[in-house]
Parts: structure tokens; C-alpha cells; sequence
């Protein structure tokens, strides 16, 4: 259960790249229904244009996507915002038991809850 003052704390715009658009539709309204503002893309590069044009607060983010398609994407958007939380989504497996060095990571399968609160206390610790 979700502790309404970490919620209301933490809300802010979130990019989400994920390749699936149901995946996409579930991560959208997970998030749009914890107060956040929502941007959706399958595609890196669309997501660095989107931030560049739009302060985030956080990047949601399907690892192999950026590993395939997303070269120097993290680092080029803290470039232009050095504290910005990065959330990997990776699959089970060796790569979802160690959290990434320049983010967090939340393994595959993951409850709509866990995501909210993933996605919270990554922002709380920017901010905090």
C-alpha cells in the first residue's frame, strides 16, 4: 500500500521509453495515476528531443533499449540535468540483480505499485 505523502511529494514529469505499447498504456496510467505527467516513447532519440524542449523529473526506462538504440542517451540528458533519476525496467537475470551505476533498476515482472513507488522515491532522492 502506498504512503499518500511519499505520493503527493512526488510527483513530476516522467519521459517512459519502452518499445511495447501495452506496456506503454500500463506505465502511463500507473504513473499519470500517482499525479504524474506522463511523456511515452519507443524511440531514444525522441526522448532526448522531448527533454530538451521539457524540464523531466525522471527517465523510466526499458534497459535493452537503451543498450540497442540508446547510445550516450543518459549521459547527454545529464548533461543538460546532472541529477536526473534514471529507472532501468530489465527482465530477470543476471543484469536485473545489480543496480546500475547510473541509475536504479526495477526487475521484470513488477507490480503497478512497485513502479509508483520505484518512480517516487527515485525523484524523492533527487529533490531530498
Amino acid at each position: 500500500m502506498h504512503d499518500p505523502l511519499v505520493r503527493l511529494s512526488s510527483r513530476g514529469t516522467i519521459i517512459v521509453i519502452e518499445e511495447s505499447a501495452s506496456v506503454q498504456e500500463l506505465l502511463e496510467h500507473a504513473l499519470r495515476e500517482a499525479g504524474h505527467r506522463v511523456l511515452v516513447t519507443r524511440d531514444p532519440r525522441e526522448a532526448f528531443e522531448l527533454a530538451r524542449r521539457v524540464r523531466i523529473d525522471a527517465l523510466v526506462c526499458d534497459l535493452a533499449i537503451v543498450e540497442q538504440r540508446g547510445s550516450g542517451l543518459v549521459r547527454r540528458l545529464r548533461e543538460m540535468q546532472p541529477s536526473l533519476p534514471v529507472l532501468y525496467l530489465v527482465d530477470q537475470g543476471p543484469a536485473g540483480e545489480e543496480a546500475l551505476e547510473d541509475g536504479s533498476t526495477l526487475q521484470t515482472p513488477f507490480s503497478l505499485d512497485e513502479l509508483q513507488e520505484a518512480v517516487a522515491a527515485a525523484i524523492d532522492r533527487r529533490t531530498g
